[in-house]
């Protein structure tokens, strides 16, 4: 069924029922069923989708647990599933095989730590990941991330230090870093040399 298909976009419709089991449309580059009221869980075998780059499925009822299989698909840049009912950990892989640019999953029941392979590709320019039951230090790695401009953390339980004075963020970056249990002395040290 529909083998050749490269771009999906049924977003904003009043779209119900499961999400497709298998995918057999191994040639999409583009998939965004964002705002619809879809539920069910992401097919194990979105992995076999090499070529995706863009996965816009925020906006419904899906839950379960984010397969690890997308995390071994190289051209993934874009990956949008915020406001569902997504459960368990973040696959900790992902953003290794990619060069991973959007990373957005706010808004879900997620665990666990954010993965320090998010940034691996260098292309990563927003992280937003707030309301959720994440745990665990701010990765180190997104000090790496030169192209990030906006992380959107707040309403988790992360711990640790605030990123030192020295932290390689851009001038232009304002982290939203609300709701993080920090040192607030390391907080102004950052402010005052950025």
């Amino acid at each position: 069924m529909l083998k050749n298909l490269s771009d999906l976009f049924l977003y904003k419709n009043n779209l119900y029922g499961q999400f497709p089991s298998v995918i057999e449309s191994l040639n999409l580059t583009q998939i965004d069923l964002a705002m619809n009221m879809l539920n069910g869980s992401i097919p194990e075998n979105f992995g076999k989708l090499q070529q995706l780059e863009v996965l816009n499925l925020f906006s419904n009822q899906l839950s379960s647990e984010i397969s690890t299989s997308i995390s071994q698909i190289p051209t993934l840049r874009i990956f949008r599933i915020y406001r569902n009912n997504f459960s368990g950990e973040l696959p900790l892989q992902l953003g290794i095989h990619s060069k991973l640019e959007a990373f957005e999953v706010s808004e879900n029941k997620l665990t666990g730590k954010l993965s320090e392979n998010s940034c691996t590709g260098g292309t990563l320019f927003v992280v937003v990941a707030f309301s959720n039951n994440l745990t665990g230090e701010i990765p180190g790695s997104l000090e790496r991330c030169h192209r990030l401009h906006k992380i959107q953390l707040y309403d988790n339980s992360f711990t640790g230090e605030f990123p030192s004075a020295e932290t390689n963020f851009p001038v232009s970056l304002r982290p939203e870093w609300h709701g993080i249990c920090l040192d607030w002395r390391l907080v102004q040290q950052f402010l005052l040399y950025t």
